[in-house]
């Protein structure tokens, strides 16, 4: 979306609509029919992620925060989950299913 001159604003949306409903609903599907998906952890993400959406997309629309710093604080959020995800790669912590690993 930075290439096509989308605001951060704009390419946040079209990232969660292509996400949610092409991708993610035949993801998910896929995902199920393996048996890879545990549907008590989904409603429990579900709640958290319902808050975090509703309260970061007021925040992100109502003008509270600059589209600079709405930028710089994706970047920052993307960089230490980077971050965590190749310590416990390279700590030896697994995040592979166990149905898999045997």
């Amino acid at each position: 979306m930075f290439f096509a001159g989308q605001s951060m604003q704009g390419a946040v949306g079209v990232t969660l609509a292509m996400q949610t409903l092409p991708v993610g609903i035949g993801g998910a599907y896929l995902y199920y029919k393996q048996g890879l998906i545990d549907l008590w952890v989904v409603a429990a993400v579900a709640i958290g992620m319902l808050a975090g959406i509703l309260g970061g997309g007021a925040l992100a629309t109502s003008g509270e925060i600059s589209p600079v710093n709405l930028e710089l604080l994706l970047g920052v959020v993307l960089v230490v989950l980077g971050g965590v995800t190749i310590a416990k790669t390279l700590l030896g912590y697994t995040t592979v299913h166990p149905k898999r690993n045997s």
